[in-house]
């Protein structure tokens, strides 16, 4: 039974789904990460942006 082909389709298979699974799962972390990081701080790129612009014109 072992050296069947339908039991080594079947390891495959496990294999790519545990990747598949795997690849998902760190994917959805980077984007709930991404998406918590942009919501829990919004004043980030205001407040970089905000000192960056009156230097700008007053140096003009």
């Amino acid at each position: 039974m072992s050296q069947s082909p339908g039991s080594r389709w079947s390891r495959w298979n496990d294999r790519l789904k545990i990747i598949a699974l795997g690849l998902t799962l760190g994917i959805a972390a980077r984007w709930v990460t991404r998406a918590w990081q942009a919501s829990a701080a919004p004043a980030r790129p205001a407040a970089v942006e905000a000192p960056s612009d009156p230097a700008v014109t007053s140096g003009q």
